[in-house]
């Protein structure tokens, strides 16, 4: 292998140090102009941009009319905040490669950041009496701060860190976002209640920690703070406990740590800490823990708390060379078991309980609440500790799917699997089902709402074939914040079913008073069919049912899935998810012993005069028939998600309920064609977690 070969090889393995290290191991003489080329793309994807641009500059001559050179530029300046000088680089690197694409985003990008700041455009702050609030806060739970790193340039918040020094009680850097909270995060409709949108992140570092040092050995924490305070803003998601957020490489060299999981401050006595602001919002604090690699995959297969539990003592002061708490399992570990198995342990605890849950139903005046709701989620639990329900009525057991999306596609198949001596007696549902049109009301809040008296407005957007509502109640709009909406969306999933919900609903707003043209709520579900009907649409309540075509931006990125150009899927979220690199679907999903894979295979594999479309046909169809198992049948070891045609690679998607039992069928199948297979874990980032090759 070339010394040129070794270089390339390191840069696609993202070894960028290497690189930086051999090269300047080369006495300056002899690197010469595709060297220094080299050197500066290391250096920039190191975030050493100010060394990066020194390099470039020393062969600026030689680099006049290369559009490489303009670009590498481009890319230092762009990080450096030097956003006006940036564009004038890319702006010549494309006028020399007109199809250079990614000098046209940046050029975009440049734009965009100017043309705010020319309109004078501020990023999101907090307003003078939270600022106030805010402040009083952090001295007083965490202690007070002697300075403060104030950010030079904002594009979006203002994200200062406050610096609480060690003290004899605690002996320890205290470092402190302020900021990142003046952004709401989009939290799920669920959770919304909890005031869990405004946020602001922490870590404890030794006292010794030369915190003016840009070294990135040193500074790489500081750096985790800022990414942390963007991330939801820049990414449209949201972070809060037990949330994992990936590096995928080390920090730094001098450490193996290339995660973080989010914890409430423990180093400040464990409870979660929370702010409240003067306009009723809450601020909650979370302490960022950095985690190993082994770490990081044993708390998607566990759980954040199981994981805690090994981490107990090492979270409470950053050590880059702490022991990792999972390195000795190596697959000898407690397994994550498998949704059929999480399946297969609640029905039979349900056949030894069913008697007792029984008699709960048709005497509840005999059976404290908490009795039965003990029991249950003894039961329930087996399956996930998050999950929720309601028994009651006539035998009706009924999840709900207000622990997210990934329990839509989960939840049918455990039902399937009742066990046929049940049938006729109880009556299982996987997710609140619609009330077709029955009247009922419910006190929430203190507040008794009824489904005839909630006048709501639908608007139909044919882009995104969802409706945009508008309610009013003089009871639910009278309460605070969330509260209201909480209720309001209580009320209409018990209403319309959470399938429908979630397939169909967009933007919900409160009104200020009744408006024309309302109508009562339960007459939404109607009003929708007819909507739907008259568009030529078919009207879905089964989220695992109902596909939908995508189409992917063109982008030149090396990395799978990216090559997509058309594709269909009747599970949006997670493909949508992927492409905003969120791994909280795949995270909920392994979480319940399930998972999510898409196989791959070389479009050019495929012989000449056939059609690499119709072999994925071919393949879909038998691996539904030959390895799942029929749909529905409470047997299949999961089910087809989508499928998708690019332009390197054909994916086909899938949800697997028995992992292991799917790897002891698909080989066989794969083996019979002589194609490149590839089945990789459906996580956003790069590659993503390649499982094995065919």
């Amino acid at each position: 292998m070339t010394f040129l070969e070794q270089l390339d090889r390191w840069h696609e393995d993202d070894e960028h140090e290497k690189i930086v290290d051999a090269i300047l191991a080369l006495p300056p003489e002899g690197r010469g102009y595709d060297l220094t080329g080299r050197l500066a793309r290391a250096l920039n994807n190191l975030s050493r941009e100010a060394e990066g641009l020194a390099a470039l500059d020393g062969v600026a001559e030689e680099g006049e009319n290369d559009p490489l050179w303009h670009y590498r530029r481009g890319y230092a300046l762009y990080y450096l905040d030097r956003e006006a000088e940036a564009k004038a680089e890319f702006e010549r690197a494309a006028a020399l490669d007109p199809g250079d694409e990614d000098s046209r985003e940046f050029i975009r990008m440049c734009d965009a950041i100017l043309e705010r700041e020319a309109a004078g455009d501020s990023p999101e702050l907090y307003g003078e009496a939270e600022l106030e609030a805010l402040d009083r806060f952090i001295t007083g739970r965490f202690g007070p701060y002697e300075s403060v790193f104030h950010e030079l340039a904002s594009p979006d918040i203002h994200v200062d860190i406050c610096v609480i020094p060690p003290r004899p009680e605690r002996n320890y850097y205290t470092l402190v976002t302020m900021g990142m909270g003046a952004h709401r995060m989009d939290v799920p409709e669920g959770l919304r209640d909890r005031k869990l949108e405004r946020a602001e992140m922490v870590v404890c570092l030794p006292p010794d920690w030369p915190l003016s040092d840009h070294d990135e050995r040193w500074y790489w924490p500081l750096r985790w703070l800022k990414i942390l305070a963007r991330l939801p803003g820049e990414q449209d998601t949201w972070l809060g406990w037990g949330h994992t957020v990936s590096n995928e490489e080390p920090f730094a060299d001098n450490t193996g740590l290339c995660a973080v999981i989010l914890d409430v401050p423990r180093a400040f006595g464990g409870e979660a800490f929370c702010c409240p602001l003067p306009g009723g919002d809450e601020v909650n604090f979370y302490q960022y823990v950095p985690i190993y690699q082994e770490e990081l995959d044993y708390k998607l297969s566990h759980s954040a708390e199981a994981l805690f539990a090994r981490l107990e003592g090492e979270t409470e002061v950053l050590d880059p060379e702490r022991e990792n708490t999972c390195e000795d399992l190596d697959g000898d570990g407690e397994e994550n078991p498998s949704f059929r198995e999480r399946s297969d342990a609640f029905w039979e605890w349900f056949g030894e309980q069913e008697e007792t849950l029984s008699d709960m139903v048709e005497h509840r005046e005999a059976h404290e609440a908490e009795e039965v709701i003990g029991l249950l989620g003894q039961g329930v639990g087996l399956i996930s500790p998050d999950l929720h329900f309601n028994v009651g009525g006539d035998h009706e057991f009924t999840f709900t799917a207000e622990g997210g999306g990934h329990l839509f596609y989960l939840m049918p198949w455990l039902v399937a699997r009742m066990p046929g001596e049940y049938e006729g007696k109880w009556h299982f549902s996987p997710w609140m089902r619609s009330s077709k049109g029955k009247q009922f009301s419910l006190s929430i809040h203190g507040v008794e709402a009824g489904v005839d008296e909630v006048r709501v407005s639908a608007e139909y957007d044919p882009s995104t074939d969802r409706f945009g509502i508008r309610f009013w109640h003089g009871g639910l709009c009278a309460l605070d914040g969330a509260k209201g909406y909480n209720a309001f969306f209580l009320l209409m999933e018990n209403c319309i079913g959470e399938g429908l919900s979630y397939l169909y609903i967009g933007e919900v707003a409160r009104a200020e008073g009744p408006e024309e043209g309302m109508f009562p709520l339960a007459e939404l579900e109607d009003r929708m069919a007819d909507v739907l009907r008259r568009a030529g649409k078919k009207m879905f309540t089964r989220p695992d049912r109902r596909y939908t075509v995508y189409q992917v931006a063109m982008d030149d990125r090396d990395a799978p899935r990216y090559d997509i150009t058309i594709g269909d899927t009747c599970w949006s979220e997670l493909v949508n998810a992927y492409y905003r690199d969120d791994t909280q679907l795949p995270d909920a999903l392994e979480a319940c012993g399930a998972r999510a894979v898409y196989l791959s295979f070389p479009v050019e594999d495929v012989a000449e005069g056939q059609s690499p479309l119709d072999v994925r046909h071919e393949l879909e169809e038998l691996i539904e028939s030959e390895v799942l198992g029929e749909r529905g049948s409470g047997e299949e070891l999961g089910i087809l998600l989508g499928a998708a045609m690019g332009r390197e690679r054909a994916y086909i998607d899938l949800l697997l309920y028995d992992e292991a039992a799917f790897w002891d069928e698909i080989g066989a199948l794969l083996g019979q064609y002589p194609y490149d297979f590839r089945i990789s874990d459906f996580r956003p980032g790069g590659d993503g977690e390649e499982d094995g090759a065919f």
